[in-house]
């Protein structure tokens, strides 16, 4: 139904409230992620969940009044089923997080979709602002060109949750983009579950210490399909000069040998023939079930 008929009928829940001797403002959004459905949330205000989901180019917010206590509890804003160009998304995701939810640590992003000719175009007011409580961004199923506008305004994003097929389409084409952003990443959580292709796997594993040069800490799940060789994690270890943890997971194919239950053992890990692993003080490799961990 047409906007303005849903707020006809949102009327006489409001009014409901008018025994209470404070009038607690309603909000509700509205946006149509897939087809002709519209979807309705109704809650009271301050909001109290710690995840906002929404889209930001049909969701709506209505109350005359809306202040940033409102919505101290968001730690998590979710940006669902978005389309629109660059600058327009990128500017409802500033206003949000200036207006609302200035204390938000976690940004999620999917199902964007930009026009093919798109370019970003960041005004000079733009540049200015920065969110420093942001840390963690989350990228599902979206546009790679959305990451130079959130970095830039977030100088405090160090961890980063991505799929590898992103960063192969975006980030390791020819000729690549301008990525030294990423430089600034800590913590790296890749999803490699989509991927198929070994000899994809081991370009995009190979060019990490590349895209990621000042890594801490990095978890890879792997299609149970493909594997991971002493090469790549030598690869790895020597290209990431800070890196404290290496975590493999959902691979069903070892790296090390294998033998029965009881008379289990593993190489010397000496065998991987890596600088980082020869020199380092102390290290730990766990390697059980389909995972395998390296601390250094």
């Amino acid at each position: 139904m047409p906007i303005d008929d849903i707020q006809l009928r949102i009327n006489p829940i409001l009014s409901s409230f008018s025994s209470f001797h404070i009038r607690w403002p309603i909000g509700h959004m509205i946006w149509r992620p897939h087809s002709n459905k519209t979807r309705l949330k109704l809650f009271t205000l301050p909001y109290a969940f710690d995840t906002l989901k929404l889209s930001t180019s049909n969701s709506r917010l209505f109350n005359n009044i809306i202040y940033e206590k409102n919505f101290k509890s968001v730690k998590k804003i979710v940006l669902d089923a978005t389309q629109g160009t660059i600058n327009e998304i990128s500017q409802q995701l500033i206003y949000l997080l200036k207006q609302y939810c200035s204390k938000t640590n976690i940004l999620q992003i999917q199902n964007i979709v930009l026009p093919i000719n798109d370019s970003l175009n960041i005004s000079s007011k733009t540049i200015n602002i920065t969110f420093h409580h942001l840390k963690h961004l989350i990228v599902n199923e979206c546009d790679g060109r959305l990451f130079p506008i959130i970095f830039s305004f977030a100088p405090r994003l160090t961890t980063l949750s991505v799929t590898g097929p992103l960063l192969l389409k975006y980030f390791l084409k020819i000729p690549s983009p301008n990525s030294s952003y990423l430089t600034r990443i800590k913590t790296l959580e890749l999803n490699c579950m989509q991927m198929d292709r070994q000899n994809r796997l081991n370009r995009l594993l190979n060019n990490l210490p590349i895209l990621f040069p000042y890594l801490e800490h990095l978890t890879i799940d792997i299609n149970p399909k493909l594997y991971v060789d002493l090469r790549i994690i030598k690869t790895i270890l020597d290209g990431f000069i800070k890196l404290i943890s290496l975590k493999i997971q959902r691979t069903s194919k070892y790296v090390l040998d294998k033998y029965t239950q009881d008379d289990r053992q593993v190489r010397n890990y000496f065998e991987i023939h890596s600088f980082r692993l020869n020199h380092s003080e102390t290290y730990e490799i766990i390697c059980k079930d389909s995972q395998l961990e390296i601390w250094l």
